[in-house]
């Protein structure tokens, strides 16, 4: 039944800024290794 509901909703096209994650210096600081590598 969700399913129906998320199929009736208008599709929006999406641009890499709308969904890039991006760090401040000091963010980016913060993260260990691995958190780095993956982003």
């Amino acid at each position: 039944m969700a399913a129906a509901v998320l199929t009736d909703r208008a599709q929006v096209s999406v641009t890499f800024d709308d969904v890039a994650v991006t760090f401040t210096k000091e963010e980016w600081g913060q993260l260990d290794l691995a958190q780095r590598t993956l982003y």
